[in-house]
């Protein structure tokens, strides 16, 4: 019935809920499990656009992405 399962990943909660499911139903119809893994841009836009501003010599603001 069920071939092969996504399971979608950011490291929270949620996510390792659906992990515990997806595992039981891949376990259950033998299916393929591809895992995916979410990063948050706004987690990397600040300290990314902070390292690129400073090596440019500006002064390194939060929000820069949108401008570059």
């Amino acid at each position: 019935m069920i071939k092969s399962i996504l399971l979608p990943t950011d490291g929270s909660a949620n996510s390792n809920v659906a992990l515990e499911y997806g595992l039981y139903l891949a376990s259950k119809f033998e299916a393929k499990i591809t895992g995916l893994n979410i990063v948050d841009i706004k987690a990397l836009e600040g300290p990314f656009i902070s390292d690129v501003s400073g090596a440019l010599g500006f002064s390194p603001y939060q929000n820069h992405l949108q401008k570059i």
